[in-house]
């Protein structure tokens, strides 16, 4: 099963893999470098135009009456991003297997590209724990 985590919080001890999916892992928490290894995977991150974007969005208190621009920006990227593809499939794979922490550093799961990833899979039908609403975002899984 995949469980949505922040990097700062979650023990990957507790879990059979954990996914840092950010651009970069420059600062990496303690409590990830210090247990089992972690696999950084930042296909599944925005690309750094709409991180600097949404980062602008979050200073000026506005993230979140953007979140369907955001949303649309992000799943065009992810979408036609190869190695993006590959990991999503091989979450939905593992997910039946494997328990997983997918992690960045948002304090708000709901307006982080955790989510999005969360529905892609829940929505391909991936065992997630989630927000059932978070299958508002479509994905086709490929074999």
């Amino acid at each position: 099963m995949i469980y949505l985590q922040n990097a700062r919080f979650v023990d990957p001890n507790q879990y059979d893999e954990c996914w840092i999916i950010t651009r970069s892992i420059a600062k990496l928490p303690a409590n990830i470098q210090s247990s089992r290894p972690y696999r950084h995977v930042p296909s599944l991150a925005p690309d750094p135009a709409l991180f600097n974007k949404a980062r602008s969005w979050m200073m000026c208190h506005t993230l979140e009456e953007e979140w369907d621009r955001y949303t649309d920006m992000f799943l065009k990227h992810i979408t036609k991003d190869q190695m993006a593809i590959d990991a999503l499939n091989e979450l939905y794979h593992k997910s039946f297997t494997s328990d997983i922490a997918i992690c960045c550093f948002c304090n708000s799961e709901k307006l982080c590209h955790r989510s999005i990833v969360a529905g892609l899979l829940l929505n391909a039908g991936a065992l997630i724990d989630c927000d059932p609403g978070y299958a508002k975002y479509q994905w086709n899984v490929r074999s």
